[in-house]
């Protein structure tokens, strides 16, 4: 099980998987995690979710079992869709980020920017929420 103490790494996750050599980023959230380090923040809205991606193949190469670390993601609404932070969008955009992690589920998912074109009474925000939750999907 995780630590009750969280330790926490973001590396820039842009920068550090935009390296020519995936190998180096590996080594440096294998040292990490052997460091003691056990949350991971894995977003990047930049270059399509590619940390999410690289931070999945670590996972599941290395084969840390997943109660040992905790994985936290965000939503924006920038997505390629108009639909912002729709229920519709936050549903997809969480299960994008399960795919690309390869994991069964997401710890923590931070929306990470208010959507003008969103109602803010925060139903469908709550809506969204409550269906992953149900769901298992997070």
């Amino acid at each position: 099980m995780a630590s009750p103490f969280l330790l926490f790494f973001h590396p820039g996750s842009t920068k550090l998987f935009t390296l020519d050599d995936p190998d180096v980023s590996e080594s440096i959230v294998s040292a990490a995690f052997e460091a003691g380090i056990n949350f991971f923040e894995v977003s990047d809205h930049v270059h399509q979710r590619r940390s999410e991606r690289e931070f999945g193949r670590i996972f599941k190469k290395k084969g840390w079992r997943r109660r040992d670390f905790v994985v936290c993601t965000k939503i924006y609404w920038s997505r390629e869709e108009k639909g912002g932070l729709s229920r519709k969008e936050i549903i997809e955009s969480v299960r994008e980020s399960l795919q690309n992690l390869q994991l069964d589920y997401i710890d923590l998912v931070i929306i990470n920017k208010y959507d003008p074109n969103c109602p803010m009474e925060g139903e469908s925000y709550m809506a969204a929420a409550s269906f992953i939750i149900n769901k298992n999907i997070c």
